[in-house]
C-alpha cells in the first residue's frame, strides 16, 4: 500500500481488536501476554503493508498518534464506576 494512514489505520483498528479479545482472558499472566502479542503483531502487519520505508516510517507515526488519541478518548469516555457511599 501507498498509503500510511491507511496502514496506520488497518495496524490500529487490528491492534485495537485483538487487545479487547486479549482483555477477555481470565488468567493475568497469559492475558498480559497476548495484550503485549496483540500490538506485536500490529506493527508486524503495519510493517508487511508499507511499500517502502518512507511509507513505514509515516505509517509507523500515526499508528502511534492514532493510538494515543484512542488511549485517551477510552480514559475520558470509559465507564465511570458508581460512587461507594
Amino acid at each position: 500500500m501507498q498509503s500510511p494512514v491507511i496502514v496506520a489505520l488497518v495496524a490500529s483498528v487490528l491492534a485495537i481488536v485483538l487487545f479487547k479479545l486479549a482483555s477477555r482472558i481470565s488468567h493475568k499472566l497469559a492475558r498480559g501476554a497476548a495484550q503485549i502479542g496483540a500490538f506485536l503483531l500490529a506493527i508486524a502487519v503495519a510493517g508487511l503493508l508499507s511499500a517502502d520505508s518512507a511509507v513505514s516510517v509515516k505509517a509507523g507515526e500515526y499508528f502511534f498518534y492514532m493510538l494515543v488519541v484512542y488511549a485517551i478518548g477510552a480514559k475520558l469516555l470509559g465507564r465511570k464506576k458508581p460512587a461507594e457511599a
